[in-house]
């Protein structure tokens, strides 16, 4: 019954969500030239950015594997995380004056944040995959190569949604009582970090 009534919640308030995730876009990208084009460029630039840095300052070496594929893989996952995450926690907060004009789910708020950064989650996995096809070497057995296996992309980002969303949730709740949250939560962010295998 529970999870009939947020379903049909849903599908009502899909106008809703879709017009919080056009205006996320709209404010992101506000008086900019190229405008939703930078959510290509911009990932497309830091990769070029790390791919200097990593093969000429930090020669980091892994036998049999690309570094360079495998560190942009885990930054482009974990800033997914990381923006879905702090999105979602200030959307109630930040949506304050409207929720108290009218009557709408809260929970709306956080999917449409976390909607929004996944749409620029997806755009730029656009240059992860021309970073993919032109970096390593077939004769040190670092080139990549597409295979079966990025038919699982699908749900491997849904999971990703379904968690970060999850987080998301717990944060924003936690975060209209508690706004110290969100100084909390971004130093929390940089340890999880560090504890992550992502540059070593």
């Amino acid at each position: 019954m529970f999870l009939r009534n947020i379903f049909n919640n849903l599908r009502k308030y899909s106008f809703l969500i879709k017009q919080l995730v056009m205006r996320d876009f709209k404010v992101k990208y506000k008086r900019s030239v190229l405008g939703i084009l930078w959510s290509i460029l911009y990932p497309l630039l830091m990769m070029t950015v790390m791919a200097l840095v990593f093969t000429n300052m930090f020669r980091f070496n892994m036998e049999g594997t690309n570094y360079l594929v495998y560190l942009m893989s885990g930054l482009i996952v974990f800033n997914y995380f990381s923006e879905a995450s702090n999105s979602a926690m200030t959307s109630v907060v930040g949506n304050f004056s409207l929720i108290n004009k009218v009557y709408i789910p809260k929970y709306i708020f956080p999917l449409s944040k976390c909607l929004f950064v996944g749409i620029n989650f997806v755009l730029s996995l656009l240059p992860l995959l021309l970073i993919l096809i032109i970096s390593g070497d077939e004769a040190a057995g670092t080139k990549c190569y597409i295979n079966i296996y990025y038919l699982l992309l699908p749900f491997i980002y849904f999971c990703m949604f379904m968690f970060s969303m999850g987080i998301g949730y717990i944060l924003s709740t936690i975060s209209v009582f508690f706004r110290d949250m969100f100084y909390i939560w971004g130093i929390l962010l940089t340890i999880i970090n560090y504890f992550t295998p992502i540059f070593y």
